[in-house]
């Protein structure tokens, strides 16, 4: 009796030893994983508290986080290949370490919309009158008389010289009247850079001086500007001139422009008036990438689905499906982000290309979702699809990676873990700092010897194939033991 206990105990342990004996790496997964439970609606059940701790041997990918300048936060923005090496989002699946391998704040923001300044220039016109060359901001000289015609509103409706001049000096005198675009209210908005005076000039040699006087009631005159150059070369092929202006301040209502030292063949043939602004534009970056389908055909061998593989976890803002050749269908799109996920519907949309006959091309537009980092995505068409499968056009916004300068430098980014649930990111050292953020630039990638305590690579997501066969081999080794135990204790004794 003795002996065969001894042999049953002999038998649970060689048993137990083949899951015992041999130790797996910390990083690997258990031979047999537990099944996850999965709801009604297919999603997983997530567990009951996240993982907020992570070592850098995690990562399937680290690169270095280069920093030239000192400062207390970093920020860098996330390229097309760390998106692609994403297993589940950028929201749990990225980590950023120090040389020691120890774990810094980080964050992700949306990108910051970068601003950039620029002038718009705007030409206004207006009439203009020439005067004779003794009326200068005077209505009388000497026996000439100058009468000016307004309307109701103050505007100039003729200018008649009823004498003759005594005196030939070869000057230019023009009343310009600007209520017309004083009255523009364009012109005041917006910030104003600068305004300038344009003298559309005949194409001759010109060399003169101008001086500009400003009224509000065509009696009383200030100056605005006075004794400036106005120059004009002119040969067969160029044009040299310095036929702008730029003016003090906003004129008044009435100009007169004073022109000394052209002959009198010269003649102005127009008059701009140019107000420069300056206006700030806004935009996001926004990276677009196009990714080819493959046609799964149903049950009866219709090829009504057509499925797509983003390869990476890319935060997609807008979506599209564009034919290759004309039709019109319409279609529902789903997502899921893994294979082992049940496919969820995201919306529909109606595919169209029309050729017209000068050879343009007419597609449907891009429609916005909401933001979606899931990899895999499928079109189903409301009947028999016919052609070539549409291209799948996302449109995403990377995003922005602040860290904290905490520990030693060099800094490490590390994405792509196999680890579920995780949550790292901590926004609360940034608060209302990102604006003074400096910039890092990604550098190369860090190997496995270059790694904080030269830990071993992350699970490959596969049990070695050597283990298995120890560990069924003891399996089989040990039912046989205890077959053979069991046919002793049942057989009779004295046999």
């Amino acid at each position: 009796m003795r002996k065969i206990f001894i042999q049953v105990i002999a038998g649970l342990l060689l048993v137990s030893l083949s899951f015992c004996i041999l130790p797996f790496p910390a990083s690997a997964a258990p031979l047999f994983p537990p099944r996850r439970r999965v709801n009604p609606a297919g999603y997983s059940a997530p567990p009951l508290s996240p993982k907020t701790t992570a070592s850098l041997e995690e990562f399937a990918h680290a690169y270095e986080l280069k920093t030239t300048l000192e400062g207390a936060i970093y920020k860098t923005t996330l390229p097309m290949f760390v998106y692609e090496g994403l297993v589940e989002s950028q929201r749990s699946d990225l980590a950023v370490f120090n040389a020691d391998g120890q774990l810094v704040p980080f964050t992700l923001r949306a990108a910051t919309p970068t601003s950039h300044l620029f002038e718009k220039e705007s030409e206004y016109r207006s009439s203009f009158y020439e005067l004779p060359p003794e009326a200068q901001a005077v209505s009388t000289v000497g026996n000439l008389d100058v009468y000016i015609k307004t309307d109701s509103s103050g505007q100039v409706v003729s200018v008649r010289n009823d004498g003759k001049s005594e005196n030939e000096k070869r000057d230019r005198n023009y009343l310009w009247d600007l209520s017309s675009i004083i009255g523009n209210n364009k012109i005041n908005a917006g910030e104003i850079a600068r305004r300038e005076m344009r003298l559309y000039l005949p194409n001759v040699r010109i060399s003169a001086r101008l001086s500009i006087l400003e009224s509000s009631n065509l009696r009383d005159w200030n100056s605005l500007l006075t004794d400036m150059p106005l120059l004009q070369l002119v040969n067969e092929k160029e044009r040299l001139a310095s036929d702008r202006v730029e003016l003090p301040r906003a004129p008044k209502r009435y100009v007169m422009l004073q022109i000394r030292g052209v002959d009198q063949s010269f003649e102005l043939k127009d008059i701009g008036y140019i107000v420069t602004v300056q206006e700030r534009s806004s935009f996001i970056r926004e990276e677009n990438t196009e990714i080819g389908g493959t046609i799964i055909y149903d049950n009866d061998n219709r090829n009504t689905n057509v499925e797509y593989d983003t390869f990476g976890a890319f935060p997609i803002s807008k979506l599209n499906f564009t034919l290759r050749e004309p039709g019109f269908y319409k279609i529902a799109y789903f997502s899921r982000r893994d294979t082992r996920s049940i496919w969820q519907p995201r919306g529909g949309m109606e595919l169209s290309m029309i050729i017209n006959q000068d050879g343009s091309v007419i597609q449907n537009e891009p429609v916005s979702i909401n933001v979606r980092e899931d990899r895999y995505w499928r079109v189903s068409f409301e009947g028999q699809f016919h052609g070539a499968p549409p291209i799948m056009k996302i449109t995403w916004q990377p995003s922005e990676l602040y860290f904290l300068a905490q520990g030693k430098s060099p800094y490490v980014l590390a994405f792509g873990s196999h680890q579920q649930r995780l949550s790292l990111q901590n926004d609360a050292f940034l608060q209302d700092r990102y604006a003074s953020a400096m910039e890092a630039k990604l550098g190369g990638l860090v190997s496995a010897d270059s790694a904080p305590d030269n830990k071993p690579a992350p699970y490959s997501g596969e049990t070695p194939e050597w283990q298995r066969y120890i560990v069924w081999g003891l399996l089989v080794l040990g039912g046989l033991l205890l077959s053979a135990i069991a046919w002793k204790l049942m057989k009779p004794q004295g046999q």
